[in-house]
């Protein structure tokens, strides 16, 4: 996964989330591609200068909330994941 493929899936989670979930999808975003930034050497300032690209949507500010998601998902397992795995064992 490379740096575009993030900021467009960070575009769209935030994008397509309601009012009062959008800075919970930033935190989820984190959360569901820690490994990917990590991995990656990304880091969320760019991610998000990159979604921004075209357009100014997500505030330059939220860098700490993507980080606040990559330091959770040591510690939360994300449901659509978790249902995944169980569909995939049955």
């Amino acid at each position: 996964m490379n740096l575009n493929d993030l900021a467009e899936i960070l575009s769209e989670m935030y994008e397509n989330a309601e009012y009062e979930y959008k800075e919970a999808m930033i935190h989820l975003f984190g959360i569901r591609f820690a490994l990917e930034i990590k991995e990656g050497g990304f880091n969320a300032s760019k991610i998000i200068e990159h979604a921004n690209k075209n357009r100014e949507v997500i505030k330059p500010s939220c860098y700490s909330e993507i980080n606040k998601g990559i330091k959770l998902a040591e510690f939360v397992i994300d449901k659509e994941k978790l249902r995944d795995i169980f569909i995939s064992i049955l």
